[in-house]
């Protein structure tokens, strides 16, 4: 069964651990090592019925009486549009006293919301329910869900339902305590199949559907993993540098991040990374920060700042005829490339670049632990889900087979190295030689 369609009549719940972090009183009232669990609820203020203000807090409602808000008239005719129930909007999420980093949203977990019909002559009607998550005023939400075809609702308010969706975010979100805000939307629609049909037994339209939310007994809220940006995940010796790559097109954080890519897919059989260097954002600095942790200490936040995209990792297998050309690829005039763009390798991988050479014959002396790469030979190789679907031009990377994703991101993957191998040494960047 989808677990999306899971949804019951009685409350669950859940107990908040290690710390609380408030959304709307700005307070973080201690830190932790790992993300905290927590729930956001819905809460409301002003009148019972479509209060005039929503917002979210990480307060519990204590009140025994729910607060009401109601998507309005809703019809299947006329391409069934959405109608929103409402918005509900956390005050910024602050920073740390030092204001270096703000909180991160890690993960989101179920969203529970609890419902209802606004007229008794709509039993029957089958409906969708769509959950959008915002940062600021950005028109795209940065996770939602939609639960399809949700019958069996009633106006009566002592038999509110509680149904569940599972907003996803695909990267971790920082809200830098300053200006940035999370919004929850809720919109409704007469009930459709997952190819917009409408739901077999439904009327065609209602007088809205009703949310319930804001009282212990009908407590709608959010569940997610909140985590200090200063929380310390690894020590460096020096500073490691991403951002300023020498001729050869090498550098020292780009080895890093391409090591710990190979570490978190040995389980694939990976024996090769390759990473993408518009994927470096920042440096790893030695260097205290204003946040105050100790020279060589790594928080959180410094790492998302190298790898703020989240991509996911791929394991793949190409033949070393196959990796060649990926390497070839990296410069203008092969296989449709138009910019230069020098791809990380992980340790063991070595190989010489001639600038003069002509496109497609200017790799050579390629070798993987000193032993020459064997063109017929097969490799698993590492690279980002942006590589292997062709990113940076590197479309010779969709021809790779046995694909194997992994659950970890490059940003897991960085955070899981540091915090194995530190103190962690700048690698010695003398994996790529370029010659003239």
């Amino acid at each position: 069964m989808d677990r999306r369609m899971t949804w019951r009549a009685a409350a669950r719940p859940l107990t908040l651990s290690l710390v609380t972090l408030s959304l709307v009183a700005g307070q973080v009232h201690g830190a932790s090592a790992q993300p905290v669990a927590t729930s956001i609820h819905l809460r409301g203020t002003g009148a019972t019925t479509n209060p005039a203000t929503l917002f979210l807090d990480t307060a519990a409602p204590l009140s025994a009486a729910p607060k009401i808000r109601d998507a309005g008239a809703i019809r299947f005719a006329g391409g069934n549009p959405w109608k929103q129930i409402g918005t509900w909007q956390a005050a910024p999420f602050v920073t740390d006293e030092a204001g270096a980093f703000g909180t991160f949203v890690m993960d989101l977990e179920p969203l529970h919301v609890w419902l209802g019909l606004v007229n008794s002559d709509d039993q029957g009607t089958k409906f969708d329910l769509k959950v959008e998550i915002f940062k600021n005023t950005a028109p795209l939400p940065i996770a939602a869900d939609t639960l399809r075809c949700i019958a069996g609702l009633a106006r009566d308010p002592n038999k509110a339902a509680e149904v569940v969706l599972f907003p996803e975010l695909t990267s971790p979100q920082l809200f830098n305590g300053i200006n940035d805000v999370l919004k929850v939307t809720l919109s409704a629609r007469i009930g459709t199949n997952v190819n917009d049909t409408q739901c077999a037994g439904s009327h065609a339209s209602a007088a809205g559907l009703r949310a319930y939310f804001d009282a212990a007994r009908r407590d709608s809220r959010l569940d997610a993993d909140l985590s200090d940006g200063n929380r310390v995940i690894g020590t460096i010796t020096a500073d490691i540098i991403g951002r300023m790559a020498p001729p050869s097109g090498e550098t020292p954080l780009g080895d890093l991040v391409a090591d710990s890519e190979l570490v978190a897919t040995q389980s694939a059989g990976a024996q090769i990374a390759l990473m993408n260097p518009g994927g470096v954002r920042a440096d790893l600095v030695f260097a205290a920060s204003a946040a105050g942790e100790a020279p060589g200490q790594v928080t959180y936040g410094e790492a998302f700042r190298v790898l703020p995209f989240g991509f996911g990792l791929v394991t793949m297998t190409l033949t070393g005829a196959e990796l060649r050309d990926v390497l070839e690829q990296q410069f203008p005039g092969f296989a449709g490339q138009t910019v230069q763009r020098i791809l990380a390798v992980s340790s063991g991988l070595t190989y010489t670049w001639r600038g003069s050479a002509p496109p497609g014959s200017k790799i050579s002396n390629l070798l993987l632990n000193g032993t020459p790469i064997d063109p017929a030979a097969s490799y698993r190789v590492t690279v980002s889900d942006f590589l292997a679907n062709g990113g940076d031009g590197l479309s010779r990377l969709t021809g790779g087979t046995n694909l194997v994703s992994s659950a970890a991101s490059d940003l897991d993957a960085l955070i899981a190295y540091l915090g194995a191998f530190s103190p962690v040494a700048p690698p010695s960047a003398n994996r790529i030689l370029q010659m003239p």
